[in-house]
């Protein structure tokens, strides 16, 4: 069965003021490479647009100034683009600190 693992840098935590990439590697699909895959990200149920097309499974987040932390669940929901059948998601909470 097809799978999606993140793959977060630090602790699932990030300071202000700061660029993050978050990965979504696929694992058990039957594709040659991950261009074969479309990602559609979020946060909080938010489209999130991915900025990084050289790298379609990574989401880059710019994170700006905040006064207090904020939790956001990030979600990417991954499906093979011949194959409706073979999809994954996963699923999981960060937080912006100040």
């Amino acid at each position: 069965e097809p799978e999606i693992i993140l793959e977060i840098p630090q602790d699932y935590q990030f300071p202000a003021n700061q660029e993050i990439e978050i990965t979504a590697q696929p694992y058990f699909f039957n594709i040659n490479n991950i261009n074969e895959l479309n990602y559609d990200w979020s946060l909080n149920g938010k489209s999130a647009s991915q900025v990084n097309n050289d790298n379609p499974n990574s989401l880059i987040i710019e994170i700006g100034q905040i006064s207090q932390s904020i939790k956001q669940k990030l979600t990417v929901w991954t499906e093979d683009k011949n194959n409706s059948l073979q999809r994954a998601r996963a699923e999981t909470e960060i937080t912006f600190i100040p």
